[in-house]
């Protein structure tokens, strides 16, 4: 039996990841690559919300590299998810239509929520835990998860991250800084 190569590809706030499996012939999965490229997509959203013309490229750039990656090792089924800077971004469906138009790469946006329950997934199926409360700090969003007996009780997701709050208290430029003004005293 030909061994399968299966890909993940995530589309996050801050990063760009794609992880390739080999899938054996009894089903266990081995990792072949992890790569990750730096796109902070959260930065190239403007005030009204949209996603940047200099966004598009940053985007592009990466999507077509990993795209490579995936035909160069025979990748033969790619799962495509996006995250909190296209899911909140006001021109969402662009930006799909730009990656459909650009690859060959089909994307799904996942919901905050759904971004909760594959972080509570993979808490669960990474350790020996039975009850945890869990905080996952992204780029563009925070998703928090209570679990019990390994079940999940409660999950959200907020909209903020990283990154986002970042850029409200200082702007959007990587070489701002915070000044003391930035912030509220109480």
């Amino acid at each position: 039996m030909k061994k399968e190569k299966v890909g993940v590809l995530d589309i996050g706030s801050n990063s760009i990841r794609l992880v390739i499996h080999k899938i054996d012939d009894q089903k266990r999965y081995r990792q072949l690559h992890n790569l990750k490229q730096v796109a902070r997509l959260s930065s190239h959203i403007d005030l009204d919300g949209r996603l940047t013309p200099e966004g598009f490229e940053v985007l592009k750039s990466a999507l077509i590299q990993f795209e490579e990656i995936i035909q160069h090792h025979h990748v033969t089924k790619v799962k495509v998810a996006a995250t909190a800077a296209i899911r909140n971004a006001v021109n969402q469906q662009d930006i799909l239509d730009f990656i459909h138009k650009e690859t060959s790469l089909y994307v799904r946006v996942l919901s905050g929520k759904e971004e909760a329950y594959y972080g509570y997934l993979a808490v669960v199926n990474s350790t020996s835990l039975r009850e945890g409360i869990t905080v996952d700090i992204g780029g563009g969003s925070t998703e928090v998860t209570y679990f019990h007996h390994r079940r999940l009780i409660y999950s959200h997701s907020f909209p903020f991250g990283a990154l986002t709050l970042k850029n409200n208290f200082t702007g959007k430029m990587e070489t701002d800084r915070p000044t003391p003004d930035s912030f509220i005293v109480f």
